[in-house]
């Protein structure tokens, strides 16, 4: 199984990441969709090539090997981050029980799970070392490829609606803080 890391007797090494890409199902000969358990153990991403890009290396005549797109680096210590997200997400599917499982299929690739939620979660906590200009732009593209477009925009919306606190102020007592359980990961 792919989602422990291994197939058949092979386990994968602990760097190795794993990528499937497919074309989609009305396209792709003999194509059929993936089945919702399956599609709930991945990231979807409906890729887009940019056409800047792509017409620049056309007319080099199909030389795309100076196209370079720069790729955030992950800190070493990423993982200090997943609380924070773990309990933001946390807060926010106990408010909205109608985002913990998926009841009907909705024709997404993305569903809100308790297992989508958490790989969301994790993807978030790696998705803070990217620059602040493309922060939210990066966080509704994971939600929305993990948890489905209406869990991502509730998400979104959310996260759009929480104090956000100074550490000077704080420290300086500019700002009192006022906060009761279920929002101590604004703090």
């Amino acid at each position: 199984a792919l989602e422990n890391r291994r197939i058949g007797h092979l386990e994968f090494h602990p760097s190795t990441i794993v990528v499937g890409a497919c074309n989609p199902a009305p396209i792709a000969p003999d194509g059929v969709d993936l089945a919702p358990p399956v599609l709930n153990r991945m990231y979807n991403h409906e890729w887009q090539v940019p056409f800047d890009q792509w017409y620049e290396g056309m007319m080099k005549g199909g030389d795309w090997s100076d196209v370079q797109a720069e790729y955030p680096i992950l800190e070493a210590d990423w993982e200090k981050r997943l609380p924070t997200w773990c309990a933001t997400i946390g807060r926010l599917v106990k408010a909205h029980p109608e985002l913990r499982e998926t009841k009907e299929l909705t024709g997404e690739k993305g569903m809100p799970t308790i297992r989508s939620w958490y790989k969301l979660a994790r993807c978030l906590a790696a998705a803070d070392s990217v620059s602040e200009e493309l922060r939210e732009h990066v966080q509704l593209e994971l939600a929305t490829g993990l948890v489905g477009s209406l869990a991502a925009g509730v998400l979104v919306k959310y996260l759009h609606g929480r104090k956000m606190y100074s550490a000077a102020d704080v420290l300086d007592g500019k700002t009192e803080i006022t906060l009761d359980d279920d929002h101590l990961d604004q703090l």
